[in-house]
């Protein structure tokens, strides 16, 4: 009878270690499964490691992504414009555009009057958007620059300034997308 009692919590035993490690298994796998699923949605690298590691923060990833598919014209969808009144005309509105560069350090003069114009009275339903667009198309104004470092006679030192001038707008280039600089993310962009 002690045989039977004893092959009974053998049994037990085995069963009850089978099924942990049943249940262990299925665990592992779906923790797994779970994390190969997240990492095909979710990146969870802090932006300043996969900066790092050379990959663009996800910020930059997006716009990088965004500026390649569109265009300025296309991300501002109206239908017409009147070129004597410079009005844009959409299905349900009527808009225009003030392109400036960027306003960086005004005295308080100028800074008065940028907010004389947001504290005027509006009709219900005014909308007044302010959109810095930078644009990564910086060739233009490196060509510009270099096109201007050539105006030497001497024919050695011009080649010289071409070699120099020609390596300075290739390394600029480089600062479109990806920071010159290894601990700040400066890029380079056309205001």
């Amino acid at each position: 009878m002690e045989e039977v009692v004893e092959m009974e919590k053998s049994k037990k035993t085995k069963n009850w270690k089978k099924s942990v490690a049943s249940y262990l298994n299925a665990s592992f796998l779906f923790k797994n499964i779970g994390r190969a699923i997240k990492a095909s949605v979710v990146n969870d690298t802090p932006p300043g490691e996969a900066l790092d590691m050379g990959e663009l923060s996800p910020t930059m990833a997006k716009y990088k992504d965004l500026s390649e598919r569109h265009t300025l014209t296309s991300l501002m969808p109206y239908e017409s414009y009147d070129e004597e009144t410079g009005l844009y005309f959409n299905e349900d509105s009527i808009g225009f555009n003030i392109f400036c560069i960027a306003a960086t350090g005004l005295d308080d003069e100028k800074l008065a009057i940028i907010n004389g114009i947001y504290n005027q009275t509006h009709k219900a339903g005014t909308l007044i958007q302010v959109s810095l667009f930078t644009d990564p198309n910086i060739e233009p104004l490196l060509e510009e620059w270099r096109n201007n470092k050539f105006n030497v006679s001497d024919p050695e030192v011009l080649e010289i300034i071409k070699l120099l001038a020609n390596n300075r707008v290739n390394y600029l280039k480089q600062g479109k997308w990806e920071s010159l600089f290894g601990d700040h993310n400066h890029l380079l962009k056309d205001f």
